[in-house]
């Protein structure tokens, strides 16, 4: 009677993998363990499959790495021979670099200008600086003659009044210049050159904006497909693992 118990017991590789994974009652693991002390086969089977099974608790699968990695800001080096142009993306400089220009506008009245030579700055009544930029809109042409014209007429003042002799008209105007029309004429000088510095600065700041926005765009791209490629591994792994638990408990099912 003992024997076909036994000989139960042997060919019961369900109550033996029940016994291994601790999920069988309290009668069935005493029935085991009373087995197992008479059986050296049984015995060593499960003292392999207790081994396999305690590797491959402490095995973990090996993290792929990952083909970016997040540094802080101030680690990162700027390399020295690589100039830095007006347009280089970079969000956070490029926003700063808007808003100083900003505040350099608004307090010291500059003329801020971008062609094919570079960033222009200078002040408002300076020389012009020749460039190969495009042609001139027709509001900015008739200011430059407005500004020559009334330059040529104080330049003519001035000589008058230090030669002793009181000052000529001007031929286009044909009356004389009080100084009244000429603080008037500055002035909305002065204001067109502030708004239209305004509105290029404007343009410039939208352009910084839609550039940030589209990098900011394509990192998170990047990022998500990285984060795809890595969770697709993620999952491949989980599966080999599964496949050789399964592998192993048929390789002892078979013994």
């Amino acid at each position: 009677m003992m024997d076909n118990r036994r000989d139960d017991i042997c060919n019961d590789k369900s109550l033996l993998m029940s016994y291994l994974y601790d999920e069988c009652g309290l009668d069935e693991r005493e029935r085991v363990e009373a087995h197992l002390s008479v059986c050296a086969s049984c015995r060593d089977e499960v003292q392999a499959l207790t081994g396999v099974r305690s590797r491959l608790v402490d095995w973990t699968p090996p993290e792929p790495a990952p083909d970016f990695r997040v540094v802080p800001a101030d680690a990162v080096a700027v390399p020295r021979s690589r100039p830095w142009t007006f347009w280089q993306a970079a969000p956070v400089w490029s926003l700063a670099a808007a808003l100083v220009l900003v505040v350099v506008t608004l307090v010291a009245n500059l003329e801020i200008r971008y062609g094919d030579d570079g960033l222009v700055v200078r002040s408002a009544w300076s020389d012009a600086v020749s460039s190969s930029e495009p042609t001139q809109s027709g509001t900015e042409a008739i200011w430059r003659a407005e500004l020559a014209t009334l330059e040529s007429e104080l330049r003519r003042d001035f000589e008058t009044f230090g030669s002793g002799a009181p000052p000529q008209t001007s031929e286009t105007i044909g009356s004389e210049v009080s100084e009244e029309s000429v603080l008037v004429r500055v002035q909305r000088l002065i204001e067109e050159s502030e708004r239209r510095q305004q509105r290029e600065l404007a343009q410039r700041f939208a352009v910084l904006l839609r550039e940030a926005d589209a990098q900011r765009q394509a990192d998170l791209v990047r990022i998500d497909q990285q984060m795809d490629r890595h969770q697709h591994l993620f999952d491949a792994e989980v599966v080999q693992h599964g496949e050789l638990m399964d592998y192993l408990v048929r390789v002892s099912s078979g013994r």
